[in-house]
């Protein structure tokens, strides 16, 4: 049986790891190894990046393609899913009290220089431009990537950064119900340094054996961990969908008594279902057109890892709740399309959150 090793006599691949999910933030000028989806290289992903939802920002081609950071936090690039991993925000130490966020860039090698730079304004995001084109102008601040532990520090004078992907920064301040604005950095990296200290062995695991431009099988972690946390588009169709429905179905009152459809649906559909209970409550609503009470959804359904709810609800949205849980019950019980779901590395990385989150709230 193998031993395990200290931390410190461990390589260091908790650098340029993502302070909140774990994960190494890959290098854009690496090739990206997918067993499933072959290889491609920087030229492709710029590409994709100029002909998807941020296209109109490189008609000038400048220097430093430049955009409102929201673009990128609300972009899903369907052709190349694993893009969102490689931009990132740096939280920069400026004391041992005083941290400030940056904007987001992403993450490559600028020319032979080994640092990290961030663009300054927390409000925008560099998203490409020349290839190796410099960085030193008061836009960007370059840094040291700290071990996410807290306990391999940079040597020397030079400033140290901790890197965030910018979907998980956003992920974040959702389960805090707070702005970046909001957050206090300093007991946010104390919160994340006690998460990452406590599981350092699962960070090991999750880094040493894998390079970050593999994808990791499925089967060895639970899910794809390189897919988006934030934008999952199984989802975002399904909420679509719902919408769609409540606009255009006008279902038929029902000859059976509520109490009594209830009573049958919890028969067929217990609390703890599978692929075929779905099945067979959606039939079954659907051919006597029951509309259950919103209870019996909520009870099988876990609100916490959809996020979206939320935002259904503030604006009051026209959904067909009956038809949105069916069809979320049934993309958490497809056990062969659930793992490569952005929604089950979203479980993982929320689990991840909520322990930083009860370490930051103390």
């Amino acid at each position: 049986m193998s031993q395990r090793v200290p931390l410190c006599l461990l390589p260091s691949c908790h650098l340029n790891s993502c302070l909140l999910c774990g994960i190494v933030i890959p290098m854009m000028d690496e090739t990206m190894e997918c067993p499933r989806r072959g290889s491609f290289y920087t030229e492709e992903r710029d590409q994709a990046l100029r002909n998807g939802p941020l296209k109109e920002y490189w008609k000038s081609k400048p220097k430093h393609v430049i955009v409102p950071s929201t673009e990128v936090e609300e972009s899903y690039f369907s052709k190349y899913p694993q893009l969102w991993s490689y931009f990132y925000r740096a939280i920069i130490k400026e004391s041992d009290t005083k941290y400030r966020l940056t904007g987001i860039n992403r993450m490559e090698r600028i020319g032979q220089d080994d640092r990290i730079y961030s663009l300054n304004d927390p409000a925008m995001a560099r998203i490409g431009g020349e290839k190796y084109a410099r960085h030193y102008s008061r836009q960007f601040t370059p840094f040291d990537a700290a071990d996410i532990t807290g306990q391999h520090l940079p040597n020397g004078k030079k400033s140290i950064g901790y890197v965030i992907h910018a979907h998980c920064w956003v992920l974040f301040g959702r389960v805090l119900g707070l702005t970046p604005t909001d957050i206090t950095l300093a007991k946010f990296v104390q919160a994340s340094w006690k998460h990452w200290h406590n599981n350092q062995w699962g960070l090991h695991d999750l880094n040493a054996d894998w390079p970050p431009h593999h994808i990791p099988s499925a089967f060895i972690y639970g899910c794809d961990i390189y897919q988006n946390p934030v934008i999952v588009p199984a989802l975002q169709k399904a909420i679509e969908s719902a919408r769609f429905m409540c606009q255009c179905s006008c279902p038929c009152p029902s000859k059976v008594p509520l109490d009594v459809a209830i009573l049958i649906a919890e028969i067929v559909c217990p609390i703890e279902y599978t692929m075929e209970n779905v099945i067979d409550t959606q039939n079954m609503v659907f051919a006597f057109q029951w509309k259950l009470p919103g209870w019996f959804w909520r009870a099988r359904v876990n609100a916490d890892e959809f996020i979206e709810f939320g935002g259904l609800k503030m604006f009051k949205s026209p959904v067909d709740w009956q038809m949105l849980s069916l069809d979320l019950m049934a993309l958490v019980s497809d056990s062969p399309r659930y793992p490569s779901s952005g929604l089950a590395n979203r479980k993982r990385v929320l689990g991840i959150m909520l322990a930083i989150k009860s370490a930051y709230l103390d």
